[in-house]
């Protein structure tokens, strides 16, 4: 009777360690990390983006860590290696995706695209979706789909004798106007700018690209960094340049400005600019007041070339590591999901989805500093937008196209010269990288 009871003691007291302990890992909340590149005021978008899925999904707790750019594919290689790599990353720069993916470092997201039953591919405007394509399959998804825009201070505009609601239409009125603006001191300074073509995200890939420019034939797998109208685009820069004191003047000027507040387009100081998403939320952050104009970005170039400016975004990947599914949870919510309505209404970035952006509009979301015609114009922009070519050489093109571009300002190199040795360099780059496949 005695060896019965202790039995059925004994037996219970196991079932009831086994419910506490069951107890406990149904309230252990999965921990992942999120990096992210961002610091001040950027940063807090990020943190607000986590917050809200995690309120969204309690079973889940992000910590975010800001990984300095320069450093972050090296910790990248480093955490996955060791095991102990976050679930999702921010990359500046989409091709930077394919970067790390033919690292080895990510994984593809198309297992979880397709047990999905939100995910849409045609609802995603095509070029940012298209250039997260390698090796056929996707490894990223598109943050903030970031169009261009021809934008001008009408302060500025008043000043030099133009009028402030009429924006230059073609390459030669915006040298006219230019010139119109531009300043000297007594001395032969710069005091102020008409417009700088070099001064674009994405340099000069995405000046190129609203000329119609291509780098790359992927019928024959060159690269074509010397197309004639890559050629022609950048003959027209060193020219503009030239005109207006050569690029060491402009840059020992733009040496003056260091950017927020001090930015030399809020200060009356540039009169015109390439813009993207990001200049207006700063226009607002730093001078509220500021009066000026925007349209759709000139496309010059041949007319039977398709134009449209760089798919300008950045990246959310997910890395190798045994919260892979909730990274991809995490960035999908991130990039098309309620996350970013909540951080659009404080930035009035546009989506890579063409369903939320309507929506986000419907639920009368876009901040009031935010003009209605420019998001309407954003939207037409985006369309037209053109992808990057889907290779894992875009990192060393861009960083070749810098250092042979600003050979060409400097007079160094012709621009068909410098162009020609950026097919040359990359072109051995992209050789190296198929033979090891």
């Amino acid at each position: 009777m005695i060896r019965k009871l202790l039995a059925s003691l004994l037996t219970l007291s196991m079932l009831l360690v086994l419910l506490v302990a069951v107890g406990v890992d149904a309230g252990k909340k999965v921990v992942i990390e999120y990096w992210h590149p961002y610091g001040p005021p950027w940063d807090e978008l990020q943190q607000m983006m986590a917050d809200l899925f995690m309120k969204a999904n309690p079973d889940v707790e992000i910590v975010c860590k800001m990984v300095p750019w320069d450093s972050m594919f090296q910790k990248l290689a480093v955490a996955v290696a060791s095991g102990t790599a976050p679930a999702a990353a921010h990359l500046w720069g989409s091709w930077q995706a394919i970067a790390v993916a033919d690292m080895g470092l990510t994984v593809p997201l198309d297992p979880y695209m397709k047990k999905d039953p939100t995910w849409d591919p045609k609802d995603v405007f095509p070029a940012f979706l298209e250039q997260f394509h390698y090796k056929g399959q996707y490894v990223g998804l598109p943050w903030a789909a970031q169009p261009t825009s021809l934008c001008w201070n009408k302060q500025v505009f008043r000043e030099s004798g133009l009028d402030p609601e009429l924006p230059p239409k073609s390459l030669e009125e915006l040298e006219a106007y230019a010139s119109k603006i531009t300043l000297e001191d007594s001395r032969g300074k710069l005091v102020r700018i008409g417009f700088l073509p070099q001064n674009i995200w994405g340099g000069f890939l995405n000046w190129a690209y609203h000329w119609g420019g291509s780098f790359y034939d992927e019928k024959t797998g060159k690269i074509t960094a010397s197309d004639p109208v890559n050629v022609q685009a950048l003959e027209w820069q060193v020219n503009f340049l030239n005109k207006f004191g050569g690029i060491e003047e402009i840059t020992a000027w733009q040496a003056g400005f260091t950017g927020g507040e001090n930015d030399p387009f809020i200060l009356g100081k540039l009169g015109m600019m390439i813009a993207s998403h990001y200049h207006y939320y700063s226009f607002h952050r730093y001078k509220p007041d500021l009066e000026y104009g925007f349209a759709r970005p000139l496309l010059p170039g041949p007319p039977d070339r398709k134009k449209g400016p760089l798919a300008h975004c950045d990246a959310m990947v997910v890395l190798k590591s045994k919260n892979a599914e909730y990274g991809y949870k995490f960035i999908k919510f991130a990039v098309m999901g309620e996350a970013w309505l909540e951080r659009s209404k404080i930035s009035a970035h546009p989506s890579p989805s063409r369903r939320l952006n309507k929506r986000f509009i419907e639920l009368g979301l876009l901040p009031k500093w935010y003009p209605m015609a420019l998001w309407e114009q954003n939207m037409e922009v985006l369309e037209i937008a053109r992808p990057h070519p889907a290779i894992p050489v875009i990192p060393k093109l861009m960083d070749e196209l810098s250092a042979q571009v600003d050979l060409a300002y400097r007079g160094k190199k012709t621009p068909r010269s410098a162009l020609k040795y950026v097919d040359e360099v990359v072109q051995r780059e992209l050789d190296k990288n198929l033979k090891k496949r």
